[in-house]
């Protein structure tokens, strides 16, 4: 659901929910122990990025495909959400109508929904400050370790997973597009965003493209190779 305005950063809100790379969650900068189970830690993803309401049949049919009490199963999850989640006053779990639930993270900052809104626009507006700060966000995969064991939940975390890693891979880009040609900066981003997406061409091309300007012609042709190695690969 809602959360922190696309300029907010995670110094200026006392909240700060990480889904991208390790799950992290801290108060007023210190970590929150989260339950162990993946299961909360996934539904705690899904409805921290759904931009609705989500039923409670919705989330029994994609978390749990056993016929096996699938609602006692996410009360059970609700209530470790709420735990961690809820403060004082501040109820962050949500009942919104009679089988709605909800996450209201108002003030609360969430990596994966910064990133979302601060490409919502044309990269070339963002300043390169802000690239900047939304690059620190690229560091790895929603929910990375997590492997869920129902085949909804696994092809929407795949879609996701895919969708935001684009989002990274776009903002690392444009940054080493900003750069000076041949600086250890351009090249410093280049390669986190070749960890990032080893298939992406548009991130080759600019590389390949700066070791010949830089004159570093036999990394050049290292290079080729192995982009062609690791497209052979991908096939």
């Amino acid at each position: 659901m809602e959360s922190s305005g696309p300029e907010a950063d995670s110094s200026s809100l006392e909240v700060e929910l990480r889904l991208l790379g390790p799950v992290r969650l801290s108060r007023a900068g210190v970590q929150v122990q989260l339950p162990p189970s993946s299961k909360v830690r996934a539904l705690m993803a899904y409805l921290a990025v759904a931009p609705h309401p989500v039923s409670r049949e919705r989330l029994c049919d994609l978390f749990w495909e056993t016929p096996f009490d699938p609602r006692g199963e996410l009360r059970w999850c609700l209530s470790k959400l709420r735990a961690v989640l809820d403060d004082g006053d501040t109820k962050r779990v949500v009942a919104t109508g009679p089988s709605l639930v909800a996450l209201e993270l108002d003030g609360t900052f969430v990596d994966a929904i910064a990133l979302d809104r601060a490409l919502s626009g044309a990269l070339s507006e963002l300043s390169t400050e802000r690239l900047a700060g939304l690059a620190e966000l690229a560091g790895g995969d929603l929910l990375e370790g997590t492997q869920p064991d129902a085949a909804g939940l696994m092809g929407w975390l795949a879609a996701q997973r895919e969708r935001l890693r684009g989002k990274q891979v776009a903002v690392l880009a444009e940054l080493a597009g900003r750069a000076e040609v041949g600086s250890e900066d351009m090249f410093r981003r280049l390669e986190a965003c070749l960890r990032r997406a080893p298939f992406d061409r548009r991130a080759h091309a600019i590389m390949l493209a700066s070791l010949v300007e830089s004159d570093r012609h036999r990394e050049a042709a290292a290079h080729v190779i192995g982009f062609t190695d690791v497209e052979n690969k991908g096939l």
